[in-house]
């Protein structure tokens, strides 16, 4: 919208993911709406332009399984004037009612971990218990169990990169993945989307890492 709320159709949003490089680019529509599909979680820089008004460039975090709905207040002004908005838009989900947190990357790095078993940290949601199996027995493929409101680990879907890795038979996850591999997941506890599929109780959404244009590297004993 402008300054006075009436909405501009036609404005260009360029969407940069600055670790990376990528660019999208989306149009707004008569009314003013636009949407964004796809985009992996990560940091963003939104620019935006339009003739008549100063082009303005925010800043936005995304998480796993984010819908964010982020408005913008273009002002008058030349195209030579840029308006930089620095730090993160803070977005509201307006289109879903899900109650459902995520672990990013920097806590997968930093907290205390038994065994490297990442989904640990699924402890951090309330209401959610994690537990690792050593040593599984009959249950082979069964490495990871989360359990979510006191139900069964059984009825928990875990998925990575929308792919479902459960046990089809002993449920559980039937993979055993390195916290390496893992930019972050999300644990849905209530009122699921469609995005878990069919789900009893809970759902984890694994993201894996995508990498970046810098080079890094690590190790562990």
């Amino acid at each position: 919208m402008d300054s006075s709320n009436a909405v501009i159709p036609g404005a260009i949003l360029n969407i940069r993911q600055p670790l990376t490089g990528v660019r999208r680019a989306v149009e707004t529509r008569r009314d003013g709406m636009y949407e964004v599909e796809g985009l992996d979680p990560g940091d963003y820089e939104i620019e935006i332009a339009t003739p008549g008004f100063a082009p303005e460039t925010y800043s936005l975090t995304l998480h796993a399984g984010d819908y964010l709905t982020v408005n913008f207040q273009l002002k008058p002004g030349r195209v030579t004037e840029t308006l930089t908005v620095n730090g993160e838009i803070s977005g509201i989900n307006a289109s879903s009612f899900t109650i459902a947190g995520s672990v990013d990357r920097s806590q997968i790095d930093n907290l205390p971990l038994n065994g490297r078993n990442f989904l640990e940290l699924a402890r951090l949601e309330p209401g959610v218990s994690a537990i690792s199996v050593a040593n599984p027995g009959a249950f082979g493929n069964n490495y990871q169990r989360v359990s979510v409101a006191g139900a069964q680990y059984l009825e928990t879907r875990v998925s990575v990169d929308g792919a479902t890795v459960d046990d089809r038979i002993n449920g559980g996850t039937a993979q055993n993945f390195s916290q390496e591999t893992v930019q972050e997941f999300q644990i849905s506890t209530f009122n699921f989307d469609l995005t878990t599929s069919t789900t009893a109780t809970g759902a984890v959404n694994i993201i894996t890492r995508r990498g970046g244009n810098n080079v890094n590297g690590s190790s562990y004993f």
